[in-house]
């Protein structure tokens, strides 16, 4: 078994139902440049490494799949019910009331946002 990538967690997000994490580039199996969590299938790395560091990261949240959209500077948001592999929409958020679907936002120099209902 492989241990899970190191992540950090906000105290502020502790609640049953809600899994989350903040993850480095820690972690993964890509080599040089994209050393070593690269989760952007993008890149230009290896995407059998990409897919592994994405698996880690999913797993890790205790989900099948991990979803990412194609990230483009917008204001678009995306409601997704399942992952959508390789069709990634372009938008830069991602909203689901799936459970076992986790959804993320791939940063270099933007930051990130993270909000999370219980209840829904």
């Amino acid at each position: 078994m492989t241990a899970a990538p190191p992540h950090l967690t906000s105290p502020l997000l502790r609640m049953p139902g809600i899994t989350h994490g903040f993850f480095s580039r820690h972690g993964g199996v890509s080599q040089g440049p994209y050393a070593s969590l690269n989760c952007g299938p993008r890149s230009g790395d290896d995407l059998a490494k990409v897919a592994v560091n994405r698996a880690r990261v999913a797993a890790c949240l205790g989900a099948d799949n991990l979803a990412t959209a194609a990230q483009c500077h917008s204001a678009k948001i995306t409601i997704i019910h399942e992952d959508f592999g390789a069709n990634r929409p372009a938008c830069d958020g991602l909203i689901t009331r799936t459970p076992n679907l986790a959804i993320g936002a791939l940063a270099a120099d933007c930051m990130t946002v993270l909000f999370a209902d219980a209840d829904s």
